[in-house]
């Protein structure tokens, strides 16, 4: 089985001002980490001798990102102005594999933070939390 390169893996956001209306890629990225969790209610009785448990709602978590910091990408300022107003956007990671592995969702940048130490670059790190399902294409 072939491992597939984070290399040509990316995270974008939809875009409406293109015609035709399109994913754009997040420049700059450098690393981003997504993953869910379950919601686990506990269905303990006053009689229960172990814990008894249930699955709850799937909690879809977030993509946590770092890049390197570019005003002229319109999509860096986007996620920017998107941290300021709380706006939800449809976003999409897609990894390098082939066929191209994609994620969808909505979600909303709950972080967005800059960097700057002596004898470096600007770098950027932000979350955008998502909400509700997400959609793939998975098998």
């Amino acid at each position: 089985m072939a491992n597939t390169k984070t290399q040509g893996c990316v995270l974008g956001l939809f875009d409406t001002t293109v015609s035709p209306n399109a994913y754009v890629a997040l420049a700059g990225v450098t690393d981003f980490q997504m993953g869910s969790s379950r919601n686990v209610i506990s269905a303990n009785t006053l009689a229960s001798t172990s814990a008894e448990k249930v699955a709850g709602l799937l909690d879809n978590g977030n993509v946590q990102f770092n890049g390197k910091f570019q005003a002229s990408d319109g999509k860096m300022v986007d996620t920017w102005d998107a941290a300021q107003s709380g706006t939800e956007f449809n976003w999409r990671v897609v990894f390098s594999d082939s066929p191209q592995t994609t994620f969808t969702f909505a979600g909303f940048v709950s972080n967005f933070s800059h960097s700057v130490s002596a004898d470096s670059i600007v770098t950027v790190s932000g979350t955008v939390e998502i909400t509700g399902a997400i959609t793939d294409n998975l098998a």
